[in-house]
């Protein structure tokens, strides 16, 4: 994939494996989408990020995914901060990517 534009990046789940972020980077990353909604605490990003790896089927966008999860849970979520959480999961082979 030569760029990253959330509106057009679909992961997919693998299925192969589940996989949790290290603890360091689900804190940086809770302290970047806090700025963004106070209401994101570090205890609920596990349940969280496992909504993103959930919703990879293959059909929705990054962004889509950011829209439906934040309406889920009741809070704003930007696509690029899922897209962070997706680029880790596809380094740790959870997850791959194709354009839509």
């Amino acid at each position: 994939m030569t760029h990253e534009d959330p509106t057009r990046m679909v992961p997919i789940d693998l299925g192969q494996m589940r996989f949790s972020l290290e603890r360091s980077v689900r804190w940086n990353l809770c302290e970047k989408m806090k700025r963004v909604d106070p209401n994101v605490n570090f205890y609920g990003m596990r349940p969280l990020t496992g909504e993103f790896l959930n919703s990879a089927d293959g059909n929705r966008t990054v962004t889509e995914i950011a829209r439906s999860v934040g309406y889920e849970y009741g809070m704003t979520i930007r696509p690029e901060h899922v897209l962070e959480f997706f680029k880790i999961a596809v380094e740790e082979g959870a997850v791959k990517f194709r354009e839509k």
